[in-house]
């Protein structure tokens, strides 16, 4: 029987039997192409395409072939199957060799006989590499960070607020300690050595010189005061019961206030007081300063004193614009006893006194100090217009320019009435010098002149002797 002529696999150029559907070397779909080629020339040339690469039967047996010379060089020319008719092969011509097996050709066949045709219309696309060569992304620059002050804003506000917690816990820590027992009771044994002890020493009684009377009790009792800070820190409080030592209350609400408390007892057994009779609701002034005012019957009783520089007197109105009484001195002698304060306008000895101790108080502190601002004229009839104010401000002005420590201590002898209130008042002067190796000590025996006007008492003039009745001089 002749042999059949074979049919060329327009993919891969193997030649197959005439009634193979699909290639024996690739498995390409032989009876689809043929049989339908006018219908679908998109699909087989999309299959065609996608293996395009895949080595020919001829590229495959390049080497011992067994097909003649003839047939290989036939095999090169490509044309188009359906225009050539089927050449009939000889017997005399060998038989091909079988193929290797080829899954896709299974996989192929497998579909056609299921129906699973790919649309037609869809081109197959080319496989991809399964890993495929990525080229390396370059390195994205870092990009610098610009400060929106957020940062900043929070780290300052961190230094901030551990600043000010140091100097609170610092503060605390300080307060604690500068504010404690013992720290305090050591400034307060220095205060009693300064004289002055008004804020570590309370009494709950009314008109108390608190450096005057600790300095006093203390100078009464010397052997308390060497061990008056023994006996506080051990005991809290001296061994005659007259200090104790305690807390009375807080410094800024958060640590504790010690003070040195008197008693109350013993404290009215070393002050005086006395009674005051001047006219009814008078005003009742202590050193100047309005206190109270007396009763319906003139009446008022004044306690706890304890001071011996005490001046009382009154004022007849209460709006202390009417004329004033003279002014009394008060001393510890005069405990129990009343004290008038009348509006006659007589001036005593008490009155001239007191006067004459504020002239010469702003007169001393001209000598000492220059020409500072002063109320000496306001003593004097006249006021600056006064000769014997300008001869006494001069005076303590020459005192000023002997660079010497000046005390004046007018002492009152006698007050006479010369005329309508108008009253002679003679005193001694003593002038005491301090020049650092010496002390030179001078007594003027004075007349002053005063005159009263509405109450209060002006020196019109003022002479003293040109010789003194003592004169002397101390070494240091």
């Amino acid at each position: 029987m002749p042999d059949q002529q074979k049919i060329e696999c327009p993919r891969c150029g193997y030649q197959n039997d005439p009634e193979n559907e699909f290639c024996d070397y690739c498995g390409f779909n032989l009876a689809g192409y043929f049989g339908k080629k006018a219908e679908s020339d998109g699909e087989t040339e999309s299959e065609l395409y996608s293996f395009k690469t895949f080595p020919s039967r001829s590229e495959s047996h390049s080497e011992g072939s067994h097909k003649p010379a003839e047939s290989q060089k036939n095999d090169a020319k490509k044309s188009t199957v359906h225009s050539e008719a089927p050449k009939k092969t000889t017997h005399n011509k060998k038989t091909t060799p079988k193929p290797r097996p080829n899954p896709q050709i299974d996989v192929d066949r497998q579909n056609a006989v299921n129906g699973k045709k790919k649309d037609k219309n869809l081109k197959k696309k080319p496989k991809q590499n399964a890993h495929p060569k990525v080229s390396p992304k370059p390195k994205a620059k870092k990009q610098p960070v610009k400060p929106n002050g957020t940062g900043f804003k929070h780290k300052k506000l961190w230094i901030f607020s551990a600043a000010a917690l140091v100097l609170i816990v610092g503060g605390y820590g300080y307060g604690r300690y500068y504010y404690s027992k013992s720290a305090t009771l050591n400034r307060l044994t220095d205060s009693v050595a300064d004289g002055k002890t008004a804020n570590y020493f309370v009494s709950k009684t009314e008109q108390q010189d608190i450096n005057k009377m600790v300095a006093d009790y203390l100078k009464a009792n010397p052997d308390l005061a060497n061990h008056l800070k023994s006996e506080l820190g051990s005991k809290d409080r001296t061994s005659d019961g007259f200090f104790t030592y305690q807390k009375t209350g807080t410094h800024f609400g958060i640590f504790p206030k010690y003070q040195v408390v008197m008693n109350k007892r013993l404290v009215k057994q070393r002050t005086y007081s006395i009674n005051i009779k001047t006219k009814p609701h008078a005003l009742i002034l202590l050193n100047g300063k309005v206190m109270s005012f007396a009763d319906d019957n003139g009446n008022y009783h004044l306690s706890n004193l304890t001071s011996d520089h005490i001046y009382l007197s009154a004022k007849y109105h209460r709006d202390d614009k009417g004329p004033s009484t003279p002014v009394v001195k008060v001393t510890p002698k005069d405990n129990g006893r009343q004290i008038e304060l009348v509006g006659d306008n007589t001036l005593n000895a008490s009155v001239a006194q007191s006067t004459l101790n504020d002239v010469y108080e702003q007169m001393q502190k001209i000598t000492n100090q220059g020409n500072v601002r002063t109320n000496l004229s306001s003593y004097f009839t006249d006021a600056k217009n006064n000769h014997y104010y300008q001869s006494v401000h001069q005076l303590a002005l020459i005192f000023h320019q002997s660079k010497y420590q000046a005390v004046y201590q007018p002492k009152v002898l006698d007050v006479k009435k010369v005329g309508n209130d108008r009253y002679s008042v003679d005193y001694n002067l003593t002038y005491r010098f301090d020049n650092d190796d010496q002390i030179h000590t001078q007594i003027f025996k004075t007349n002053a002149v005063m005159q009263g006007s509405d109450g209060e008492y002006k020196i019109n003039s003022i002479i003293s002797d040109s010789n003194p009745i003592k004169d002397e001089y101390h070494q240091k």
